[in-house]
């Protein structure tokens, strides 16, 4: 299956990053979609330190994992993404766009903030795509009823 850009957040295991090579945050999103051409959406706990990066710095990016990365995907899951995550640096790369990306995932999404809406205990938070990466030949990993899988 060839992943294009537009289809992240088709059962896709997606990871949102903020910071920089000194400091950074993630959180694995529960829920995402793309808003419309240019713009996603992406719902982070409210108190997330992700979430509150996001805020001072206004950018972040979405990456989808691809089929052999479960073990990322462990690293930001969770009911405690505020508490600081054990996260390999080789798994991460800060060239790109000097905003942190996974390395080897499917694709990578770099937002802009425009928009964020506060629902409770969640923030949507809705981002202009700046630019965007993706792999033709890397298959998605997958989260359904409790497991991990490849299209």
């Amino acid at each position: 299956m060839l992943l294009r850009w537009r289809q992240v957040f088709v059962n896709s295991v997606n990871i949102v990053l903020c910071g920089n090579a000194e400091r950074f945050q993630g959180a694995s999103i529960a829920w995402g979609t793309k808003v419309e051409k240019d713009h996603a959406m992406v719902s982070l706990p409210k108190h997330a330190a992700v979430t509150e990066f996001i805020g001072r710095l206004g950018n972040f990016t979405i990456n989808v994992l691809s089929s052999d990365q479960p073990n990322i995907a462990r690293q930001y899951g969770g009911k405690s993404q505020s508490d600081p995550h054990d996260v390999n640096a080789d798994d991460l790369d800060f060239s790109q766009w000097q905003v942190p990306v996974v390395r080897d995932a499917c694709a990578q999404l770099l937002c802009e903030v425009r928009h964020t809406l506060i629902i409770k205990e969640q923030s949507m938070v809705i981002g202009e795509i700046m630019d965007t990466a993706s792999s033709e030949t890397l298959e998605p990993l997958v989260y359904d009823h409790s497991r991990y899988f490849s299209d």
